[in-house]
C-alpha cells in the first residue's frame, strides 16, 4: 500500500513549480511591457526615490534570466532572439545612459521600446502598461505609485 501511495504522489502535478513558472512568466511579461510603453509612462511606474532606469533594466534582466534558466518557456527562436537583442543593447549602453533624462530623451531607450514591443508581439502578449503597484518599494509614507 505504501508503494502504491508513493507512486501516486510522484504522478501528481507539481502545482507549486507550475505556479512559480507562471508567476515568473507573468513577471517577464510585465517587465517587457514596462520597457515598451512611452518614456513618461515608464518613469511613472516607480517611486521617485528609486533609480527608475535601473529598475526597468533590473526587472527585465531578473525575469528574463529566471525564465531562460527554467528551461520551461516554450519560446520560439524568434522570440528568444528578440529577448537577446534587448539584453545585448543593455550591455552596450554606457552607465550615463541609465538616468531618467536618458529614458526620456535617449535614442537607445527608444530602440529598447521598439525591441520590447517586438518581443511582446512575438510572444503574443499585449503591448500595454503593466499593472501599477506590481512591486512594493520601502520608502517614505505615500512614496509608492
Amino acid at each position: 500500500m505504501a508503494t502504491e501511495a508513493r507512486e501516486q504522489l510522484t504522478k501528481r502535478p507539481r502545482k507549486y513549480s507550475e505556479m512559480r513558472d507562471q508567476n515568473t512568466m507573468l513577471q517577464l511579461q510585465w517587465a517587457l511591457q514596462a520597457l515598451a510603453i512611452p518614456a513618461d509612462q515608464q518613469l511613472r511606474l516607480f517611486p521617485d526615490f528609486t533609480w527608475k532606469s535601473d529598475e526597468l533594466v533590473d526587472d527585465f534582466a531578473q525575469w528574463h534570466r529566471k525564465v531562460i534558466e527554467s528551461g520551461n518557456h516554450g519560446f520560439t527562436p524568434d522570440a528568444l532572439s528578440a529577448l537577446a537583442k534587448i539584453d545585448a543593447l543593455f550591455e552596450r549602453m554606457p552607465p550615463e545612459r541609465f538616468t531618467g533624462e536618458a529614458v526620456l530623451e535617449g535614442g537607445d531607450w527608444e530602440e529598447l521600446r521598439v525591441l520590447a514591443g517586438a518581443a511582446l508581439y512575438l510572444l503574443e502578449w499585449a503591448i500595454e502598461p503593466p499593472p501599477y503597484g506590481r512591486s512594493l518599494y520601502v520608502g517614505p509614507p505615500g512614496s509608492n505609485p
